[in-house]
C-alpha cells in the first residue's frame, strides 16, 4: 500500500512556541539584573572617589610644607671636585702605560711619567746615553698603537759628563678607547 504524501507549500502565520517565550523572558530578567548591578557598582565607585578626594585634602592640610634647603656653595664645590676625580679615575690610561712599559731601551731610563688625564697627554721625563737614543726611543713610541703625537718637548745634552747623557721631556697623546 502506498501512502500519499501531502505537501503544503503555503505556510500559515507563525505560532508562538513556549521555548521562545521562555528564552525572551529569561533574557529580559538577566538584562535587568545586569543593569541594576552596573548602577550599584557605579554608585560605589563614585562614593570611593569622594572618600579618596577627601583623604587627599585632609593629607594636604596635615602635611607641613617643606621648603628646599638653600644651596650650599661649599657642598656644590665638593660635589664638583668629587665628580672630576671620578672622571679622572674612570679614564682607562692603563693601556697607555702598558704601551710605554713595553717600549724598552737599554740606552734610555725613564725618570718620571706624568699623565694629564683631562688632556689625554703623558709627559715622559728621562735620561738617555745619547741624543740619538732619545730619537730612537721616540720612534719606538710613535709605532705603538695606543700612542700618537709623540713630541720631544725639551732636551739637554750634558757635555761635561762622560758619555754626554741627554735629559729629555717627551709628550705623547694616548688614544682613549671609550
Amino acid at each position: 500500500m502506498r501512502q500519499t504524501l501531502y505537501l503544503d507549500f503555503q505556510q500559515g502565520p507563525p505560532r508562538l512556541h513556549w521555548s521562545g517565550v521562555l528564552l525572551l523572558v529569561a533574557g529580559l530578567i538577566l538584562s535587568g539584573v545586569t543593569l541594576s548591578s552596573h548602577l550599584a557598582l557605579q554608585g560605589q565607585l563614585a562614593a570611593a572617589a569622594q572618600r579618596v578626594s577627601a583623604s587627599e585634602r585632609l593629607l594636604r592640610r596635615q602635611t607641613p610644607s617643606t621648603k628646599p634647603a638653600p644651596p650650599n656653595p661649599a657642598r656644590a664645590e665638593q660635589t664638583s671636585q668629587a665628580n672630576e676625580v671620578l672622571v679622572l679615575l674612570s679614564l682607562p690610561w692603563q693601556d697607555a702605560l702598558a704601551q710605554i712599559e713595553t717600549t724598552r731601551s737599554t740606552e734610555v731610563s725613564l725618570l718620571s711619567i706624568e699623565p694629564d688625564m683631562l688632556k689625554g697627554l703623558i709627559r715622559l721625563g728621562g735620561e738617555a746615553k745619547t741624543y740619538e737614543a732619545v730619537l730612537v726611543y721616540m720612534k719606538q713610541l710613535q709605532q705603538r698603537p695606543g700612542l700618537s703625537e709623540v713630541v720631544l718637548q725639551t732636551h739637554d745634552v750634558e757635555l761635561t759628563k762622560p758619555g754626554t747623557p741627554t735629559h729629555f721631556l717627551i709628550t705623547a697623546r694616548w688614544a682613549n678607547p671609550t
